[in-house]
């Protein structure tokens, strides 16, 4: 990975550069049983950007360019490959380019802003009242989120025998208004000391 240079879509529209710092973790009992038996470790590597990195994971609505808001592992490992095969004369079929990225290649997870996951798709918030946990801010209380994939799949095993059933979208928490509001999805990230990480993007 001393190779990786720089990530991201097209040179004048996204391509930064960036600096990786790789950390060698030792696997627990639990943790060595998912991976083969001859891994005695795996990699933490982060990411740390020199500047604006775009990469390429949504139309285009207006005259600027959209970007997702992670990096796919998919797309980190796509950049390495061709780092490495550039330092090799850009030969593709060079021994080494071969048995690194196609005899033995890695497999590398999506990479999220440092020390957080990404929301479930799964989850709801208040419409009127959004926010991952209940409590007050700004003198206006937050009815927290809930998790609808075990209803929703109820819901859909219930409707492949043919009962009519739907999940109620309404927020609990405004029970006591005449009109309660609706749930609706929560994007992002979040974190266990922060709610949600604001990515900075333009």
């Amino acid at each position: 990975m001393k190779y990786l240079e720089s990530i991201g879509a097209d040179k004048s529209r996204g391509l930064g550069h960036v600096n990786a710092s790789i950390e060698t973790i030792i696997l627990d009992n639990e943790k060595q049983a998912e991976f083969d038996q001859k891994t005695t470790g795996a990699l933490k590597i982060t990411l740390i950007p020199q500047e604006y990195v775009r990469i390429s994971g949504a139309k285009s609505n207006t005259n600027f360019m959209d970007s997702a808001d992670f990096i796919p592992g998919s797309s980190f490992l796509g950049a390495i490959a061709e780092s490495f095969a550039n330092d090799h004369g850009n030969d593709w079929k060079h021994p080494e380019v071969r048995q690194a990225v196609l005899k033995t290649p890695c497999l590398f997870s999506e990479f999220y802003p440092e020390e957080s996951k990404p929301i479930p798709l799964s989850a709801r918030t208040c419409k009127s009242h959004p926010g991952l946990k209940v409590e007050a801010e700004g003198g206006k209380m937050k009815h927290g989120s809930k998790d609808i994939l075990i209803a929703a799949t109820i819901v859909k095993k219930l409707r492949e025998k043919d009962i009519p059933v739907v999940i109620d979208d309404r927020c609990i928490s405004c029970e006591n208004l005449k009109k309660p509001s609706p749930l609706q999805p929560i994007k992002g990230f979040y974190r266990d000391v922060d709610e949600k990480p604001q990515i900075e993007s333009r």
